[in-house]
């Protein structure tokens, strides 16, 4: 293994995540060269173990194309599997993979999450077709590649079928061509400090290699004609049988090799004749030519007819079978074929490294390893390290005996301090931590366990909330809760700013949540009553978290149609009538289910409650009806919220919630104000915290003025810290012993993450 250090790529590590040949060809070419080559391999191993020959089970051509390499056993299709993948990207130089595509963003592992949690990483992907066009999804093997690009219908003998080489010639071309392909990739690393997605298509590098057939095309309308070991570009060439019924090759693609052929043959005339002056000429008359050499060549041994054609200098070769490569004293020098020791076979003969480097050769250390011969000491390279061991930027180990009562989310943690670093401990540690945090931990350039002591160490945390986009829910989910605990319920942000985000609820959170709702001031004094809930509905939070109210009071519940992307697609692309259009569609189911159905509890967004104004049916209803109504998810001014109080809704009692998917909860309308004041919101410290801050600095606004907020969840069953979200407020001191912020006003910024914020109809 020292032997690899001073190789030339020494200081590369490949993750080889490919199957059967292209892609693992690639890996072992830099593997060749000294890179670290880590073979992921699904539990049942590559399907080449179980290709072609094999001595006493043990699959030869394995050994050859897997040379080099390590042997790790991962299932990507299972968190835990992804989960240690991601911490072997997250230290590596180049990924391999050359599934279908889409098939990694499925996973969770694409691109876009792999660029986040290591931006300098090359990712090459190898298929058949490439990562877009009509044929991008299709399956693709080198044999599809050699009858697309044109090589088959080029190949074989005029009156026979096209054919297809014997060996995996384009799988071959496109391992060189990936391998190219991933060294440019890692200069211009150098030049940039990123990474970026290599896509190599085994089409492509298969009719990139064919010459000079499109061009032709192009000018001539000429296709290749199949001629069998000849050529349409020189002649002589060809194989031809010697007297000892053994075969030589013969080309001459130069005149003067031509030349000294015709002279050996005993035809220089023929070197007379204008045609033979150009390549085209000879083709066109190579029936003679062809006659000429042949009748020479069978009237000798091939070792004559390659004695003779060496001492004129014209180009001539045996053709081999595998033996008489082997037995080649010039291949027996240059070591062409070399012994590599094996713990299965002993030892095994194979194709030394492709070419060699003067001062920095490759070399082949070892032959492809058993199926997951590695991965106990490489997973143990990069899995966190415990406490006793864990320096800076690194993730404890839960203690043994830790008590998590604190965490438990009925309680009111009575030391908000104490709650925050038990928090740190559960989500960081080895045996509770969700699998996102526990890879996310080792991209941090601080150690949560030891650097978070106060809410104010937060910030040192990035904003994490854009890669929930990507992230398989699996993930979210701590170990601690362990098998037993039940599903979450998983929600989605409303998509005002791109795709939606996604969070867990996990059930200990949605019954402390709704015990809140019920037992809380707002409810109080009231009787339970059905309820008709005019939110987004499907992934939201906001609707779905009365399915639960609903249920525990014995009462009904009523929801509309609601999908608030394709209102905010609509206003993108500036179609208002459409989207007025659908307002109009969702009022309407609500008036019909109003007119209907008893309904004592109203749930409604700004956008869709101003929009009942404009129906009086609707206001009618509302007022001789509902008793109570909850707004939230877009802002209203306190004009608006007086106006809609006092001259639209008087028989209502109109309460509001702020907040985000990101909080999992709802900021709860401080009591006590007056119809002309702000509504000021109070966090549910200390699991939720607001900060007010400058965009443009992070340091908190002075109070009583506008920031955006920054907002922190921290809870057993998600960790979501420096949320900066999309909403400007005014900072607001918070009520005694609260930790961070309250607010008031809040209304949204015109652009975030380079997105323009629609609330539409949320």
């Amino acid at each position: 293994m020292e032997e690899a250090k001073t190789l030339p790529l020494a200081d590369l590590t490949v993750i080889d995540i490919a199957t059967l040949l292209a892609g693992p060809f690639a890996a072992a070419l830099l593997g060749d060269y000294g890179a670290d080559v880590i073979k992921v391999e699904h539990p049942s191993g590559d399907p080449l173990r179980r290709f072609g020959h094999a001595y006493q089970d043990v699959p030869l051509l394995w050994k050859v194309a897997n040379r080099n390499k390590k042997s790790v056993v991962l299932d990507l299709k299972e968190p835990e599997g992804r989960e240690h993948f991601l911490q072997l990207a997250a230290q590596a130089d180049v990924v391999i993979e050359n599934f279908r595509p889409g098939t990694l963003e499925r996973w969770g592992i694409g691109p876009e999450v792999l660029e986040r949690i290591n931006p300098r990483l090359v990712l090459t992907r190898v298929t058949g077709f490439g990562q877009d066009g009509p044929y991008a999804s299709r399956p693709g093997f080198g044999t599809l590649a050699e009858a697309m690009s044109g090589l088959a219908a080029m190949s074989g003998d005029p009156d026979g079928p096209p054919m297809l080489p014997p060996f995996p010639l384009a799988d071959a071309l496109a391992g060189v061509q990936a391998a190219y392909a991933t060294m440019v990739a890692l200069h211009a690393r150098g030049l940039t400090g990123r990474g970026q997605v290599a896509d190599v298509a085994i089409t492509e590098s298969m009719i990139g290699a064919l010459g000079a057939q499109l061009p032709v095309f192009d000018k001539l309308g000429l296709k290749p004609d199949r001629v069998g070991n000849l050529s349409n570009s020189n002649a002589p060439r060809n194989v031809y049988r010697c007297a000892d019924d053994r075969w030589v090759a013969v080309s001459a693609p130069a005149q003067s090799v031509a030349d000294r052929v015709m002279r050996l043959v005993g035809r220089p005339e023929l070197i007379e004749e204008a045609w033979f002056s150009t390549g085209t000429g000879r083709v066109a008359h190579r029936a003679v030519v062809d006659e000429a050499v042949s009748r020479w060549i069978a009237e000798r041994s091939r070792d004559e007819v390659v004695a003779e054609f060496e001492a004129v200098e014209a180009a001539v070769a045996p053709i081999y079978e595998v033996d008489d490569v082997l037995k080649d004293p010039h291949f027996q020098v240059r070591n062409v074929a070399i012994d590599v020791p094996d713990d299965e076979l002993g030892s095994v003969r194979m194709q030394n490294v492709p070419f060699r480097l003067s001062a920095t050769p490759g070399s082949v250390r070892w032959a492809g390893p058993r199926l997951g011969e590695h991965t106990e000491a490489v997973l143990e390279a990069v899995k966190p390290k415990t406490a006793d061991a864990a320096g800076k930027g690194t993730m404890s180990k839960t203690a043994e005996h830790q008590s998590w009562d604190v965490l438990d989310p009925s309680t009111d943690p009575s030391d908000p301090e104490e709650y925050l670093r038990t928090a740190i401990r559960w989500h960081f540690g080895n045996d509770t931590g969700s699998p996102f945090w526990l890879r996310r931990a080792a991209l941090l350039d601080f150690d949560p366990i030891t650097d978070v002591r106060t809410f104010d160490d937060l910030r040192l945390f990035p904003n994490i909330v854009d890669e929930l986009r990507m992230v398989p829910v699996e993930d979210l989910i701590p170990r601690g809760y362990g098998p037993k605990t039940g599903a979450p319920r998983v929600f989605e942000s409303g998509g005002t700013t791109g795709a939606p985000k996604r969070a867990i609820l996990m059930p200990d959170w949605i019954e402390s949540a709704v015990n809140r709702m019920l037992y809380g001031p707002q409810f109080a004094g009231r009787d339970p009553g059905n309820i008709l809930v005019l939110t987004p509905t499907g992934p939201h939070k906001i609707g779905g978290m009365y399915d639960y109210i609903a249920e525990r009071q014995n009462t009904i519940k009523f929801s509309i149609d609601m999908d608030p992307r394709w209102v905010k697609k609509l206003i993108s692309r500036g179609d208002t009538d459409q989207a007025a259009a659908y307002v109009d569609h969702l009022l309407s189911q609500a008036e019909h289910i109003l007119s209907t159905q008893q309904v004592a509890l109203l749930v409604v967004t700004p956008p869709l409650l101003r929009a009942c104004t404009r129906n009086p049916r609707l206001v009618e209803l509302i007022n001789s009806k509902v008793d109570l109504m909850f707004w939230g998810g877009a802002h209203m001014t306190v004009e608006e919220r007086f106006e809609l109080q006092h001259e639209y809704f008087p028989n209502v009692r109109m309460l509001s919630r702020y907040g985000s998917l990101m909080i999992l909860e709802s900021a709860q309308e401080r009591p006590g104000l007056g119809p002309d004041e702000d509504i000021v919101y109070d966090p549910r410290s200390p699991v939720v915290t607001f900060t007010v801050v400058d965009p443009a600095t992070g340091e908190a606004v002075p109070y009583g003025r506008r920031g955006q907020i920054v907002m922190n969840h921290v809870s057993k069953g998600m960790f979501l810290p420096h949320n900066l979200e999309r909403d400007t407020v005014i900072r607001v001191p918070g009520l005694p012993g609260q930790i961070g912020d309250s607010v008031s006003s809040p209304a949204p910024v015109d652009t975030f993450g380079g997105e323009t914020v629609i609330e539409g109809v949320y």
